[in-house]
């Protein structure tokens, strides 16, 4: 009886982990679609307003982001302006006195953006409660969900001038797995 049950509980280990497997990849299946449908927009967009509503747009339907925003830097200042975003936060994340700035004197200069920014690789913050990068918006992220970020550079295509960044919020810790933050760089 006891061979019997063990072998039941490894089986349902097996099917939970099946199931939860399937789920990952029907995922990672929406997400490349997505990406699928950025690059063709990328190519058939004729202004970049258009691009950068749209990727926001897009990336906005993925079930879990809560806010996506195109950060652009500001020209002859430190400040990175909201180009474009979706904030489907409840209350909206990019309250009116949400900013970014890029100098390093600057707290709001150390989170995933600013990071981004001066790096130019893409940042993962995986709780925004403890990760002392992002203590400056730690408030607006509790009261509107939001516990996972990741940053992603915009860059020319040969890869040699950062034109910007694009930032995912999640609605959970760890949210961003390798596999979906390697789709989202592509």
């Amino acid at each position: 009886l006891q061979s019997d049950l063990d072998q039941f509980m490894r089986l349902k280990r097996d099917a939970e982990r099946m199931a939860k497997n399937a789920h990952r990849q029907s995922s990672y299946i929406k997400l490349l679609e997505i990406v699928s449908k950025i690059k063709k927009m990328l190519i058939e967009s004729s202004t970049e307003d258009a691009i950068l509503n749209q990727v926001c747009r897009l990336l906005g339907t993925f079930p879990h982001y809560k806010v996506v925003w195109i950060g652009l830097p500001r020209e002859g200042s430190h400040v990175v302006d909201i180009a474009d975003r979706v904030d489907l936060a409840t209350p909206s994340y990019l309250q009116k006195d949400f900013y970014v700035n890029l100098d390093e004197k600057d707290p709001h200069a150390y989170g995933p953006v600013g990071e981004c920014m001066r790096t130019g690789r893409s940042v993962l913050i995986e709780d925004t409660q403890s990760d002392p990068r992002f203590e400056p918006w730690k408030y607006f992220a509790k009261a509107s969900s939001i516990h996972s970020v990741l940053s992603i550079p915009i860059k020319t295509f040969n890869q040699e001038q950062l034109l910007g960044v694009i930032t995912i919020y999640g609605d959970a810790e760890h949210r961003f797995s390798y596999e979906e933050i390697h789709i989202l760089e592509d």
